[in-house]
């Protein structure tokens, strides 16, 4: 073999050997992270039971899979780049995430991230890989929403960014970074809102004379709202030096909602030799198709109670007839959704975070009235209802109720009311309607409707207008022997009537019980009257005593009482129906007029008289 060809062969074989000896690349993990796991660690153990025990074992490419768990996660230091953090659906964290890996680009999903505590970011990316959070949710309390720098891969998708620190700003991403390459945010669909300003852009540090690298930002269909600046660009900390990057700031917002306008502030240079020597730093920013900054950058004020649903609860959805509705456009590879979803059709869109979409409302039925009886009004409430758009142009105008029997009614009011004929089961439905006329998806209540006519209690002693002796009286002969001779002697005696009550009661659902009330309406004898004394309208209307009634109570006798609280008398009720009340003979009554009332009550718990008038009440007289 030519010399050439064995060193060929050599060089082959060497590489061949060293490639076999080599470790194998290391392969990427799919984690899940539940509370309560513990540590965890590729290979063998892919359950996490944290995020900062996520973050200990995280290596580039690895995927976390979180679940949304009954408490809230900690904070957590991703030291790698590449990582993907994912909720389905969202988990929560109360802390911080901080991100300072290098790499590939890391990615935060459906996350709902929250710093209460302190004076501390929520999500800090301070590594070179970057970060793209999308779907969530981000706020402090105190401090930034979230704070970038460093990396030219930073995007958020479909979020919103908050923070209430009167300094601070939803969304900030600075650079100090001397490196040629500008340092880089992209925003879609997103929300900002909060604190001093919405987002802020910072080159430099805060030393008087520090180079630093520059800060390109893009925004598509944002919103910056409820700041005291919807943005400030501030460069003033970067010096102007020669052979390096000066701190310049690009900006290009474009299909976004900016309130408050946008401030600039650039380093007014520290020599007029050195501004000739190198430019200064400069801040260009573009706006197109934007509500409240125009093209040339000046502050556009608008009333944000005509743009937004409900600005002061926070809610920055569109409201209906906003101006933002189909005044934007779309740049080609930005989010086809907006940050709830809803697709923007293009070319015409609405500007800003969200895509109007007139949701359509909510419709909720409760029966009010139970048991549901025939022949009784059975109510229905519908006040749970409820529509997106409420107080913000738009709200529930109509309730159209189906009741199951074949009836219908429209209200605009969320309660109603209907009597139903017939017994058995059925459901009624309701479909609500909002100002723009969408129809809520039908709602249904089923529904149980029992017997609702009271028995028939029929009353047939004492007879109609009977009257009554108070007393019988019982006359006997007697032979007796008077000197001698045999001689018939008439005796009579008086003994208390026995007064009794009596009648019949039946229902289709079984009779439960019988009730009576007794009422003297007049007596017979009555006395002489006193000459009553003169009083004004007025204060005899403010001193006449509530009006009595004279009942019949079978332990007392007659009672005065109020009229509206009869004493109520339970009746014997017999298996075949005969219900009987015998009042003792002890009992004295006066002569006079009385009234009898009966009612009674079914098995399916019907109250009342079915009965006719002159079946169910009787007047009769107590005489001597």
């Amino acid at each position: 073999m030519p010399p050439t060809g064995r060193r060929r062969s050599l060089t082959v074989a060497v590489a061949v050997l060293a490639a076999l000896a080599a470790p194998a690349a290391a392969q990427a993990a799919t984690y899940t992270v539940n509370a309560g796991d513990g540590p965890c660690g590729a290979p063998a153990d892919l359950a996490c039971g944290g995020l900062d025990d996520a973050a200990t074992a995280a290596a580039p490419n690895d995927v976390f899979n979180v679940a949304p768990g009954k408490a809230p996660y900690g904070s957590a230091h991703f030291t790698v780049g590449g990582v993907t953090i994912t909720g389905s659906p969202n988990f929560v964290v109360n802390g911080t995430l901080t991100f300072s890996g290098a790499g590939s680009v890391s990615k935060l999903q459906k996350a709902i991230v929250g710093q209460p505590n302190g004076v501390a970011p929520a999500v800090v990316v301070n590594g070179s890989a970057g970060l793209e959070i999308s779907d969530s949710g981000i706020a402090s309390t105190n401090d930034d929403g979230v704070v970038f720098s460093e990396s030219d891969a930073n995007k958020i998708v479909r979020t919103v960014v908050g923070t209430t620190g009167p300094q601070s700003s939803a969304v900030k991403i600075t650079s100090s970074d001397t490196s040629a390459s500008a340092k880089k945010l992209v925003a879609e669909s997103s929300l900002f809102t909060g604190g001093l300003a919405s987002l802020s852009v910072i080159t430099g540090a805060s030393a008087p004379v520090t180079s630093a690298g520059s800060v390109a930002v893009t925004l598509r269909h944002v919103t910056a709202a409820d700041s005291t600046h919807g943005l400030v660009l501030d460069s003033s900390h970067a010096a102007p030096l020669i052979g390096g990057p000066f701190g310049n700031i690009t900006l290009d917002a474009t299909d976004s909602i900016i309130q408050n306008g946008r401030s600039r502030t650039v380093f007014p240079g520290l020599l007029a030799l050195l501004t000739i020597i190198a430019p200064a730093n400069t801040i260009t920013d573009t706006y197109t198709r934007t509500l409240g900054v125009a093209a040339d950058g000046t502050t556009q004020a608008f009333d944000p109670a005509a743009v937004f649903a409900k600005p002061d609860t926070n809610n920055f959805r569109l409201r209906p007839g906003s101006p933002a509705i189909d005044a934007a456009g779309f740049v080609t590879d930005e989010s086809t959704t907006d940050f709830e979803g809803d697709p923007r059709p293009g070319p015409t869109t609405d500007q800003g975070f969200d895509e109007y979409v007139n949701a359509p409302p909510t419709a909720v039925i409760e029966v009010a009235t139970n048991p549901q009886r025939t022949g009784r009004p059975v109510a229905f409430d519908a006040s749970k209802s409820s529509d997106r758009e409420a107080g913000a142009g738009g709200g529930i105008v109509r309730y159209h109720w189906e009741f199951g029997d074949g009836q219908v009614a429209d209200t605009t009011t969320p309660t109603t009311a209907h009597t139903y004929a017939g017994e058995g089961d059925t459901s009624a439905k309701l479909t609500v309607f909002d100002a723009q006329g969408a129809a809520s998806a039908v709602a249904s209540v089923p529904l149980k409707l029992i017997d609702g006519a009271p028995p028939v209690i029929i009353i047939t002693t004492p007879g109609a207008n009977q009257k009554i002796k108070l007393t019988t009286k019982k006359t006997t002969s007697k032979t007796v022997l008077v000197k001698g001779k045999k001689v018939k002697r008439k005796t009579t005696t008086s003994k208390p009537t026995k007064i009794v009550f009596a009648g019949a009661a039946k229902d289709k659902s079984g009779v439960k019980g019988v009730v009576i009330t007794v009422e003297r309406i007049k007596k017979t004898a009555t006395p002489a009257k006193t000459p009553a004394k003169k009083t004004s309208a007025k204060s005899s209307a403010a001193t006449a005593p509530a009006k009595r009634c004279a009942w019949l109570d079978p332990k007392k006798g007659v009672v005065l009482r109020s009229c509206a609280k009869p004493v109520l008398i339970l009746a014997k009720l017999a298996a075949n129906g005969i219900w009987t009340y015998k009042l003792k003979s002890t009992l004295k009554l006066s002569p006079g007029i009385y009234r009898i009332t009966a009612a009674g009550q079914d098995g399916a718990g019907a109250s009342g008289n079915s009965a006719s008038a002159k079946d169910a009440i009787h007047r009769f007289t107590l005489v001597k």
